[in-house]
């Protein structure tokens, strides 16, 4: 903060003790015995009720328009390396990430996808998809309000949608 600053030819400097390595932590730490095994999922996947640790604020994914990135959510660290949220498809072993096939542009809110993987989304709730909706080099974040497995068509939450439409109608009709 500026009043912590000093003044011209004064400045304060906050430095570590020599040697000594400091490391400002804002979270909460979890127990490693908090963590399940998630067996219904797959093989090493883990899980932790964060409601019985009284973590209730998990923040949002909600997209803040060009230059203004407004991504809050809650962050998971371990051994000082951030995990990545879960998502499908998974991101590979060499670092690439995967991505889905729109199969087809319903409407500026609602997007068919290839069925592959995606009739494993049964919690829409909580489902959100991550792109390039309006532009190639602009990502953002569209809540799912609804989603059907068998048609493999995602309704988009009219109050976090960008329209995808005019951006995805050149690349997929």
């Amino acid at each position: 903060a500026l009043e912590d600053s000093g003044r011209e030819g004064c400045p304060i400097r906050y430095l570590a003790y020599n040697g000594e390595v400091v490391k400002l932590l804002a979270g909460k730490i979890i127990s490693p015995s908090a963590f399940q095994l998630a067996t219904d999922v797959g093989s090493n996947i883990y899980k932790v009720d964060l409601k019985s640790l009284n973590l209730t604020n998990y923040g949002n994914l909600e997209s803040g328009g060009l230059g203004s990135c407004m991504n809050n959510k809650m962050e998971l660290f371990y051994n000082d390396k951030p995990m990545i949220l879960a998502r499908h498809p998974n991101i590979l072993s060499t670092g690439f990430w995967q991505w889905m096939s729109v199969q087809k542009v319903i409407n500026a809110t609602a997007i068919q996808f290839n069925c592959s993987g995606a009739n494993n989304w049964k919690n829409a709730s909580t489902l959100w998809l991550h792109g390039y909706w309006q532009y190639d080099w602009a990502d953002n974040y569209n809540h799912v309000a609804s989603f059907d497995a068998n048609s493999c068509i995602a309704q988009i939450d009219s109050k976090t949608t960008l329209d995808i439409r005019s951006k995805l109608k050149q690349d997929f009709t």
